[in-house]
């Protein structure tokens, strides 16, 4: 006899829009990366116009800031995203994800339990409207 169990009804049904949501998210954290925390671009943020030099010292640490902001973000939707399809509960049924606006999603259990995967702006990055982090509301 077999010590695994398998729970066949644990299913997830995800939506087109709410697919498209998740590769809107992914898109996010790539440009957060790329295009907001990376070497060129603080680079020319710090690039004095006049004399062509770059304010080395205060790049790498805006760098630095950037980056750790940026992991945080792709952590933040990661460790949310595997737990609301990683963590279901067969005696609620099967689970619903549907968009819910920019990167966000609402999720409906056929119990009734339901709650939102929920994007958050960090507002005190100035530059870019599309830098923050994920929590889970019920």
């Amino acid at each position: 006899m077999s010590d695994t169990v398998v729970y066949t009804d644990s299913v997830i049904n995800i939506n087109a829009s709410a697919y498209e949501t998740y590769i809107e998210c992914m898109a996010t954290i790539a440009d957060a990366y790329h295009k907001w925390a990376s070497d060129h671009v603080v680079a020319l943020r710090y690039l004095d116009s006049f004399s062509d030099k770059i304010d080395f010292e205060n790049a790498e640490k805006e760098l630095v800031r950037r980056k750790a902001i940026a992991i945080e973000m792709e952590l933040s939707f990661l460790r949310n995203w595997g737990m609301l399809t990683g963590q279901r509960f067969v005696h609620d049924g099967q689970v619903h994800i549907f968009r819910d606006g920019f990167c966000s999603f609402l999720w409906r259990y056929d119990s009734g339990y339901h709650g939102g995967l929920i994007f958050h702006r960090n507002h005190q990055v100035k530059d870019n409207d599309k830098i923050g982090t994920w929590s889970i509301h019920t």
